[in-house]
């Protein structure tokens, strides 16, 4: 498969992807569609980028057998629909695999005419950290309880060269790596689980403010809160049956022995997350591999965990 595999995007997620792929020892051919992005990309890896983008390099070379797609939010989607249609079997598109929900919602309604394995990257379900926290987690019984937040820097959201549909829509652009990494290690939620939010900010006019609580399709209990309006980080806490965990940052793992007592980080197997985008070589080499992973999120799942996203987000009633 690696002889026609092909990276659709020039940006920095585009860079993280070349790097990984050289590791692996895969032959690949770029497609950008941006002059400035092509020649930027180029310089930095030294890698040709074929330029006028997907639908151009379909014509000249035919349908590639796989495609990573890790162009911006905006063409996610279309990208992702124009390889299926093209007759592409095998795809990554990077998350939230489209601009909104009803975006999301139309690629997998297209997914469902084609026979192509379809996935979407949530790179933090493949961090050494989370590897190792849920083989801990297994070996005590299983989880139980789950806090999570995810809290954004908005100081630093609100200046971002992004578009305001980007930005309004910034929980499912963003925010779901905590989200769809909680649900992955809780289990997705049973039912209709509380969910309420508050405030608004210039340029998430939606929300600001999150909380909510619920049961899991493994039987563990998961709370979440969030504000945007105050200072905050990622994080994420992790119950098994005597044991409490803690991912903040989410590249690292602690043990929480005592409540008098600051956390104490457990020794991981880090390396590749060190050397590359943390999560990234072994999504790769996941989705390569022609043995199916459960780490890997496919549009099937990612289509079943939107509605819940959309209700923690206030994007639903």
């Amino acid at each position: 498969m690696t002889e026609k595999l092909w990276l659709i995007g020039a940006g920095p997620m585009a860079e993280a992807y070349v790097r990984v792929l050289e590791a692996l020892d895969c032959e690949f051919r770029i497609v950008g569609r941006s002059e400035i992005s092509a020649a930027q990309l180029e310089a930095r890896t030294g890698r040709e980028v074929e330029r006028g983008g997907l639908e151009a390099a379909i014509i000249k070379y035919g349908s590639p057998v796989g495609a990573i797609v890790s162009t911006s939010i905006e063409t996610l989607s279309a990208n992702a629909i124009a390889l299926m249609e093209s007759g592409c079997s095998r795809i990554l598109v990077e998350k939230p695999a489209g601009l909104n929900g009803d975006e999301i919602r139309r690629l997998g309604s297209v997914w469902k005419g084609f026979n192509s394995k379809l996935y979407v990257a949530y790179n933090r379900r493949f961090y050494a950290s989370v590897d190792h926290l849920c083989q801990l987690v297994a070996a005590d019984g299983g989880v139980k309880l789950v806090n999570f937040d995810f809290s954004e820097l908005s100081e630093r959201v609100s200046v971002l060269e992004k578009s305001p549909l980007i930005k309004s829509n910034w929980f499912l652009a963003n925010s779901t790596h905590v989200v769809d990494l909680a649900f992955y290690i809780a289990g997705t939620p049973v039912g209709r689980f509380n969910a309420t939010t508050s405030g608004e900010l210039d340029w998430h006019p939606t929300s600001s403010r999150f909380a909510g609580s619920g049961e899991s399709t493994k039987g563990a209990l998961f709370s979440y809160a969030a504000n945007w309006g105050t200072p905050g980080r990622w994080g994420l806490e992790v119950h098994s049956v005597h044991r409490r965990f803690l991912l903040r940052p989410m590249e690292q793992l602690w043990e929480i022995h005592s409540a008098f007592e600051p956390p104490v980080e457990i020794e991981i197997d880090d390396r590749y997350d060190r050397l590359f985008k943390p999560g990234v070589l072994q999504q790769v080499k996941a989705f390569l591999s022609t043995k199916e992973d459960g780490r890997l999120c496919s549009i099937a799942d990612h289509l079943l965990a939107l509605p819940h996203h959309e209700r923690i987000a206030g994007y639903s009633p």
